[in-house]
C-alpha cells in the first residue's frame, strides 16, 4: 500500500460523499446515521450492548470502491455478504476485515505508533 493510497482511504469525506446507515437503541428506536470515514464505519458497525448497527451491504460495497476507492476492500465485503448468515454475523465478520484494512494503512502513514485502532 502506497502513502498516498493509505492517505485516501483514511481521508475525512465531504458530506455529499457520506454512507448513511442506521443504529437501533434500546429502547429509543432506530436513527440515521451519516458516515463520513472508514474509522468511522469501523467504530460504527461495532455497536455495543445498547444498539445494533444496519447497514445495506450493497451500498456499503459501493461506497467502499466508488467513494472511498479501495477496491480490495470493497470485495472482502461483496464476499461477506455473500455467505449464508444471518445479518448480525454479517457485521460481525466485517470488523476485523475493517480493522486490519485500516491497520494496515495506519502501519503506512504512522510506522512508528501501531495502536492507532
Amino acid at each position: 500500500m502506497t502513502t498516498e493510497f493509505a492517505r485516501k482511504i483514511t481521508r475525512k469525506l465531504t458530506p455529499d460523499e457520506e454512507l448513511t446507515a442506521a443504529i437501533l437503541r434500546k429502547p429509543r428506536g432506530i436513527f440515521s446515521c451519516d458516515i463520513y470515514s472508514l474509522a468511522e464505519f469501523h467504530y460504527f458497525i461495532q455497536g455495543n450492548r445498547q444498539s445494533l448497527p444496519s447497514v445495506n451491504f450493497s451500498l456499503l460495497e459501493q461506497w467502499l470502491r466508488e467513494t472511498i476507492g479501495d477496491h480490495f476492500l470493497a470485495q472482502q465485503i461483496a464476499d461477506i455478504e455473500t455467505r449464508d448468515v444471518c445479518f448480525i454475523d454479517k457485521c460481525k465478520l466485517t470488523i476485523p476485515v475493517v480493522e486490519a484494512r485500516l491497520r494496515e494503512a495506519y502501519s503506512v502513514l504512522h510506522p512508528e505508533n501501531q495502536k492507532l485502532i
